[in-house]
């Protein structure tokens, strides 16, 4: 059997968890992907997946040469298409972004995505939370995360200023906040990827110095949806940033607070794997994507 395939489906079996879940997606007998890898494992003579009856794991080869793979299969998609005109490329790109990003800058332009690359499907996730690139299979993530990986790239996109909001029916109830002073007053809606235990605080810039007042708070959110809706809701102040709250401003529905007391701009960034070539469709994709950003933030 071809190696290059073998390889495909041992990086198919690392992404989906399973032999039959790899099976199902390359609608293949599950007896063919086991044999794939045991194949690949006799010529390398070392193993490279630990199996159990529920599940499996990358032995630490394994991992080397999940990555190896990886890089390899890039390598015979750049040759493959390094000839082809953009709008004939195909195949399917995995992107995972905050849901909120993805409604307001990805979703309503993304025809524009297809018209000009008809042939190219996009799988959309949205999630907060950190993920891993390669066992997930995932293309590129947008985040606001610091980068501590050594093994991935960080492309800056843009920075995203943040809002201090209350909703109406919030500022009905229980007043606005005029100053620091009051905000002892009132409750933060506290945002938190993966819902530690940390003080709240009220984030904010001045002379150049970024301060952090510990406020009370009766909530903790980790995703952007949550939190935007839970200040909706009337459930506290928030920091939102500003591409989320504009609309809700401009209708009424949030009121903004403190102006003057803005927290830091969040940078933005596309985060995908340092592998030597970039695929030509991930390439195509974070240009368009970088278009998208400068079109609701010019500067």
């Amino acid at each position: 059997m071809d190696k290059l395939e073998n390889m495909k489906r041992f990086v198919t079996v690392v992404q989906t968890g399973s032999f039959t879940r790899a099976a199902d997606v390359l609608g293949l007998p599950k007896s063919s992907v086991s044999e794939a890898v045991k194949s690949l494992e006799q010529q390398i003579k070392t193993r490279l997946l630990q199996r159990s009856t529920r599940q499996i794991h990358l032995t630490h080869d394994g991992e080397i040469y999940l990555e190896k793979c990886l890089s390899i299969l890039d390598q015979v998609d750049m040759l493959d298409t390094h000839f082809l005109h953009p709008s004939q490329l195909s195949g399917t790109l995995h992107i995972d972004m905050p849901s909120r990003f993805a409604a307001n800058i990805i979703l309503p332009n993304l025809h524009d995505w297809y018209d000009s690359y008809p042939n190219i499907n996009i799988k959309l996730s949205c999630h907060d939370q950190r993920t891993d690139l390669i066992k997930d299979g995932i293309d590129c993530v947008i985040r606001a995360d610091q980068l501590e990986d050594s093994s991935l790239i960080a492309r800056p996109l843009l920075m995203l200023s943040t809002i201090n909001c209350v909703s109406s029916n919030y500022a009905d109830k229980y007043g606005v906040p005029m100053s620091l002073n009051d905000l002892h007053h009132h409750v933060l809606i506290d945002y938190a990827q993966n819902l530690q235990t940390q003080t709240p605080v009220f984030e904010y810039v001045k002379e150049e110095v970024v301060h952090h007042l510990p406020m009370t708070s009766k909530l903790q959110v980790n995703s952007t949806d949550a939190y935007l809706f839970s200040c909706l809701s009337g459930l506290g102040l928030a920091q939102i940033p500003d591409l989320s709250a504009r609309s809700y401003i401009e209708s009424g529905e949030l009121i903004e607070v403190l102006p003057d007391l803005k927290a830091p701009a969040i940078p933005i960034s596309i985060i995908y794997p340092s592998r030597r070539q970039i695929p030509k469709r991930l390439s195509l994709f974070m240009d368009w994507l970088e278009a998208q950003t400068k079109k609701v933030r010019p500067d």
